[in-house]
């Protein structure tokens, strides 16, 4: 009887990369603790600062039950500097982006609108939420983001690496708080309030690990055994 060798053949994985452009974003000072930045055209960081951002859209009405393959953030530069990336984390309670602006020429900054983020409150006001440390810096305001870099490129600054954590917030929509950014150097992007060059998160999402309908070949087929009988 002949033997046959068959061989299962996973084709390759479709992969759709996607940009997700509507973003929440506010800057937070420390020397300007109770001031909000929500409704600025720029995201001012560096010492004393810290960026945050969040996309609603991703797990709502994008990519849901998909694998993300790879995720980067890009801002576009508004102004001089290069920026040196000091940390990334995911933001671990909700945030409200608010309706302040802080100009850094202006000799006072007015106090944040009620239910807006600031370098003490995570949501401030009347039945708001403290963040458990300054500046969205507690074990429970944000998780690191181990891995991430940095790179510029003709004005836009790509930070990559953070495929983890956006797979959380796509599988768990209802905890995406999106994105705490550090900067050791002093740097401006355009805030999602700008006309236009807002933050973007470029995210490959792909069907899953494998394909999901393989392919069953027949390789070869050859005889076996001592061949046919042969009277004596």
């Amino acid at each position: 009887m002949p033997a046959m060798l068959l061989a299962l053949v996973f084709g390759p994985v479709p992969v759709q990369t996607v940009d997700a452009t509507i973003a929440s974003d506010t800057f937070l000072d420390r020397k300007n603790p109770t001031a909000n930045a929500g409704r600025g055209p720029l995201l001012l960081g560096g010492i004393d600062k810290v960026v945050l951002v969040r996309f609603p859209e991703l797990g709502v009405t994008m990519g849901q039950g998909r694998h993300v393959k790879s995720a980067s953030l890009e801002f576009t530069l508004a102004g001089p500097g290069t920026p040196r990336l000091g940390s990334v984390g995911r933001v671990l309670r909700p945030w409200a982006e608010g309706g302040g602006r802080i100009d850094p020429q202006a000799p006072t900054v007015p106090v944040a609108p009620e239910g807006s983020s600031t370098w003490k409150a995570a949501i401030s006001g009347a039945g708001g939420l403290d963040w458990e440390r300054d500046g969205a810096s507690g074990r429970n305001d944000n998780q690191p983001i181990d891995g991430a870099t940095l790179q510029i490129n003709e004005g836009k600054v790509t930070i990559s690496g953070l495929q983890d954590a956006v797979q959380q917030m796509v599988d768990e929509p209802e905890g995406n708080f999106g994105f705490r950014i550090e900067f050791e150097s002093t740097v401006q992007f355009f805030s999602g309030d700008a006309l236009s060059a807002n933050p973007r998160l470029h995210v490959e999402f792909e069907d899953g690990t494998t394909s999901p309908a393989p392919d069953l070949r027949v390789l070869s087929c050859q005889p076996t055994g001592a061949g046919p009988f042969k009277p004596g």
